[in-house]
């Protein structure tokens, strides 16, 4: 479950990085499938975090009456070191994807949009 927040966490930016006002006018059939993509994993991210505080003990959390810990938290206590190192791990791992797309991508003389050489630069 913690693996899952970060991949959907990346296909929501992926899914909304190319929707600028152009991209609306030329594709627009491709623009709504990805507005719908953005708003199904903004839908998944929010029932995945409110799974991950259900989970947790529900004790005072700062405010309100002291109540029983959840079942899960009293028959697992450890889960949510499991839960964070997937996320972490999951995390980094999609940081190095990147890094090495985008190693591959300037190696090979394909400037990025925000590099100096690039045409859309404003210099």
């Amino acid at each position: 479950m913690g693996a899952l927040v970060p991949c959907v966490l990346v296909l929501f930016i992926k899914a909304l990085s190319p929707l600028n006002r152009q991209f609306w006018k030329a594709h627009t059939a491709r623009s709504i499938g990805r507005t719908l993509l953005a708003v199904a994993c903004g839908a998944v991210m929010l029932q995945l975090v409110s799974l991950i505080f259900v989970a947790q003990d529900t004790g005072k959390w700062g405010r309100g009456v002291s109540s029983p810990p959840s079942w899960t938290f009293r028959t697992q206590p450890w889960l949510w070191a499991v839960g964070l190192v997937a996320t972490v791990v999951t995390a980094a791992l999609w940081i190095t994807v990147a890094m090495v797309l985008d190693g591959r991508r300037t190696r090979n003389g394909d400037p990025s949009p925000t590099s100096p050489t690039s045409p859309a630069s404003p210099n």
